[in-house]
């Protein structure tokens, strides 16, 4: 039962072996877990509404003076993400609901296996160990199941459908929306692995302070340090400890801080490349205006699950 503590938070990157066992806890509620996709894919498709009403208003709508197509479009740029967040409450509600039921499995399960290991198990283990394992360990499972599972199926859907809206607008402006992708892949995955290795080190620092409180802070471990007179050797040790924890959590949580400066970079240099090539074919009367602003409007949808995925998928 040992190994590294799992954070709901902070572990997306996940082995493939613990991933498949994650998923096989999800059997029971394979129906549940199909609405939570249904959901995911609905919400995605109303999400791309407003940039194709766009570019019927921009296109259709406002040079033939057609109020009625015009109010339609704005109506439906309206309704699209209205929809698509009711059916994002539902998605996080179901996706909620199946995580809590397996952590609830588990933990029932692993208390159930601790009590039928051997005395000598537990005098093996670390004060507090046992109790990390039913309540941290399946806690951070059950953030996978709700958290990295879902947001590796949101984006991967995201993605594609961008991709393939985007295709339909253009293939010349695709062409350059893809081209630009492994800016994003290659350093969300770097900065994945690297976040990984980081938070198992401050998860093993964490570990050794909980033991040190454990073992100092309890009635008989207090009487012992007071007995020998050791408080101040323990502050020490305690100390040193805390310190490294510090200089962990700080490296964690800079990580990726140059990446996400380009990607925030980039919402602003992407839209000018897209205009300055966009515009001269609108120039040159080869590209409706309409096509151009709807890609604009759709750079963000798609690098921002391209610059998610890798790290969430890190290996």
């Amino acid at each position: 039962m040992k190994g590294a503590r799992i954070d709901p938070k902070d572990l997306p990157p996940l082995e493939p072996a613990t991933l498949a066992r994650i998923v096989g806890y999800l059997a029971p509620y394979w129906r549940r877990a199909g609405g939570v996709g249904a959901c995911i894919v609905a919400a995605a498709a109303l999400n791309l509404a407003p940039p194709w009403f766009v570019k019927r208003i921009v296109d259709v709508a406002i040079p033939r003076g057609d109020l009625a197509l015009l109010w339609l479009c704005c109506a439906g740029m309206i309704a699209g993400p209205l929809l698509a967040g009711l059916v994002q409450v539902a998605q996080k509600y179901d996706a909620e609901r199946i995580g809590q039921q397996v952590m609830l499995d588990l933990r029932v399960a692993l208390y159930r296996h601790l009590h039928e290991m051997p005395f000598a198990f537990f005098a093996k283990q670390k004060p507090g160990e046992a109790v990390s394992h039913v309540l941290n360990d399946v806690q951070g499972i059950g953030g996978v199941v709700s958290g990295t599972l879902v947001d590796i199926l949101q984006n991967t859907i995201v993605l594609l459908s961008t991709m393939a809206f985007v295709i339909a607008l253009d293939w010349r402006l695709a062409i350059l929306a893809v081209g630009f992708l492994p800016l994003f892949i290659a350093p969300a995955r770097r900065a994945g692995r690297r976040k990984k290795v980081r938070k198992q080190r401050v998860q093993a620092r964490m570990s050794e302070l909980t033991g040190m409180l454990t073992e100092t802070l309890s009635v008989s471990g207090a009487l012992l340090v007071k007995l020998c007179g050791g408080a101040e050797a323990e502050v020490r040790r305690f100390r040193i400890t805390a310190e490294e924890l510090k200089r962990l959590s700080l490296e964690q949580s800079l990580l990726g801080r140059w990446f996400q400066m380009v990607l925030r970079l980039f919402e602003s240099v992407g839209p000018a490349i897209a205009f300055a090539l966009g515009g001269s074919l609108v120039i040159r009367g080869r590209l409706p205006i309409g096509t151009v602003i709807a890609f604009v409007a759709l750079l963000k949808r798609l690098y921002n699950p391209a610059s998610d995925q890798p790290a969430c998928m890190s290996i």
